[in-house]
């Protein structure tokens, strides 16, 4: 403020002491902490797929750190190497026997066979319509060649229902050996083969467990047909 020309300071008491007022900014300091980096944590693999045998709870193994994850993860991941193994047999197997359409009777052969033996009924009753044959010769040679046609008509059934089976048994194991090349095993679990072939895994205790696979009935015919 002036006052005629001279300079005057008004000076205001502060309301604390300077010792006072650092003490308080030492205490809200230390008052104040930021809060720690949140852990990230990567989700396993098999998530949502590891189920206790015991409760049948859905158990959830989330970190990469967790010790029984890298258990149960490295022995899902043997396991899968089996079923690698076993198409590996199996496509061997295809390659060293015949396809089971070669192995098969000739159905159309069967079907040519039948055809003849319609043609000679038709000409066997003209033979007893023209009074060639009695009537007992003929009643008996009907006989004959309605059983032989019979039979015949009975292995084309049974053979075309055992091709169509074959067939798709083979498209399966072509398509499965796609997916395994496509999700190439090289010594650890991926997210790719998980979802390709695991349906769960069963934990019974810390030693044992059980994996379940998708393809598992597949493998099992294919080892049948190729495997011996």
């Amino acid at each position: 403020m002036k006052l005629s020309g001279a300079e005057k300071k008004m000076e205001v008491p502060p309301i604390v002491s300077e010792e006072d007022f650092q003490k308080v900014q030492e205490r809200i300091n230390d008052s104040v902490k930021l809060p720690a980096p949140k852990r990230r944590s990567t989700p396993n693999i098999l998530i949502k797929k590891i189920y206790d045998r015991a409760s049948g709870e859905r158990l959830l193994c989330r970190t990469t750190e967790d010790e029984t994850r890298q258990a149960v993860n490295s022995r899902v991941a043997r396991a899968i190497k089996t079923v690698f193994t076993a198409l590996e047999v199996v496509n061997q197997g295809m390659q060293e026997k015949k396809s089971m359409t070669l192995q098969c009777v000739d159905v159309d052969d069967l079907k040519k066979q039948a055809e003849m033996i319609r043609a000679e009924q038709i000409k066997l009753y003209e033979s007893y319509a023209d009074g060639i044959l009695t009537r007992n010769e003929y009643l008996e040679k009907k006989k004959g060649l309605g059983e032989k046609l019979a039979d015949l008509q009975e292995k084309i059934r049974i053979e075309e229902e055992e091709q169509e089976t074959a067939d798709e048994l083979d498209e399966e194991i072509r398509s499965l050996t796609k997916q395994t090349s496509q999700k190439t095993y090289i010594g650890g679990l991926t997210k790719e083969c998980v979802d390709a072939f695991v349906s769960m895994v069963y934990l019974y205790d810390d030693q044992t467990m059980k994996v379940e696979f998708n393809c598992e009935d597949v493998i099992r015919r294919a080892l049948e047909k190729y495997g011996a």
